[in-house]
């Protein structure tokens, strides 16, 4: 009996989604918030409705759920407002120096001697930045096989790297210390 009760709260719940979602938005001026604020309530209420004593009062406690989120809601805005915004004035991004790391020349020669397969795998997906889809395309392969193909790269470089550059290998060979540094 209390299942069917139960089960008959979360419907009427669901049922008036519009209503609580107008209620929200009229004190939050945004709808994209409304909707966010509104889910999390409903997993909120899901979650914590089995607790509910009075299941004929379950309307009026999800709508204190829902001003109760609203009030947190206002309380994290104004921190916000009064913490990050004043740290965000003075915050000059164009003022933080660019720092541009020797990459090794090391990694060209690495790549080139690996099986044509993964070196084309580590330029089009790490190297052009071009994404697991857009090589699988290319290469006219599976996304999945695309995916294998490229972690299996990745660990045949890694080791070809460390028999070429040795400890600059360990930093991944972003800050390059063996003889062959290039500027990019």
């Amino acid at each position: 009996m209390r299942e069917q009760a139960t089960k008959a709260v979360i419907e009427e719940l669901l049922a008036e989604r519009e209503q609580f979602l107008g209620f929200v938005q009229r004190r939050l001026n945004d709808r994209a918030a409304a909707e966010d604020l509104l889910q999390t309530v409903y997993l909120r209420a899901l979650a914590q409705v089995e607790g509910l004593r009075d299941l004929a009062a379950g309307r009026a406690w999800f709508y204190r759920m829902l001003r109760n989120a609203i009030i947190d809601d206002y309380r994290r805005r104004a921190v916000e407002t009064r913490v990050v915004e004043p740290m965000a004035e003075g915050f000059d991004a164009a003022a933080i120096p660019v720092i541009q790391p020797n990459l090794c020349r090391c990694m060209d020669r690495a790549v080139d001697a690996m099986k044509p397969e993964y070196a084309d795998a580590l330029r089009g997906i790490d190297l052009t930045e071009g994404g697991v889809d857009r090589y699988a395309q290319g290469a006219g392969i599976t996304t999945g096989n695309a995916a294998v193909r490229v972690f299996r790269a990745r660990k045949a470089l890694a080791k070809s790297l460390q028999q070429i550059c040795g400890s600059c290998a360990g930093a991944g060979c972003l800050d390059c210390s063996c003889a062959q540094p290039t500027q990019p």
